[in-house]
């Protein structure tokens, strides 16, 4: 036989027909699956970025919030010692404290518990801070009874406590700002 013969032989165009068609079909196989990796690595690149936006917004309103806690916090603390340090000092009476008191009107503007949760999930880098503003708040406690110190020394120990108070609270607003500028 001859080489025109076998190229003409029906069955070795059949058998070419079948190779062609496997050769179609595996690149055309192969083709998808390139193609199908490749939309699923950019699928999981956006879906991280998106994630990743969401919780940097998540994590920026957190923050917002409680920076404004934070605030009026500190606004209501320096309200209250301002009011007890009056009525020490004489300038009010007793049945004018509540009145005035910044919890008089809807409780207190800031929740101790919330704060604490707040910087605990979404900036645990301010934890400490946050601790010894909670302590400074702590000595701020004045009451109505009367003092057995005298109100010479009293007075004084109170704006003390209150200007500790303010200056953790401002150190952690500005810790509060930084860590949003970083997001």
């Amino acid at each position: 036989m001859s080489v025109q013969e076998v190229l003409n032989h029906p069955s070795l165009k059949e058998f070419i027909v079948i190779i062609a068609s496997i050769v179609t079909a595996i690149t055309t196989l192969l083709a998808v699956i390139i193609t199908n990796n490749h939309n699923k690595k950019i699928v999981l690149i956006n879906t991280e970025a998106q994630l990743s936006k969401e919780y940097k917004d998540r994590k920026l309103q957190k923050i917002e919030e409680l920076y404004l806690i934070l605030a009026k916090w500190k606004k209501d603390a320096l309200k209250t010692t301002l009011i007890y340090s009056a009525y020490h000092n004489g300038k009010l009476q007793r049945n004018d404290i509540a009145e005035l008191l910044p919890t008089a009107k809807g409780g207190l503007g800031y929740d101790p518990l919330k704060i604490s949760i707040l910087v605990d999930i979404f900036l645990p880098e301010l934890k400490e801070t946050s601790e010894i503003l909670a302590r400074c708040h702590e000595k701020l406690f004045i009451s109505h009874e009367a003092t057995k110190e005298n109100d010479k020394t009293f007075i004084p120990k109170i704006l003390v406590n209150q200007e500790k108070f303010d200056k953790q609270c401002k150190k952690l607003l500005e810790e509060i700002v930084v860590a949003a500028k970083n997001l």
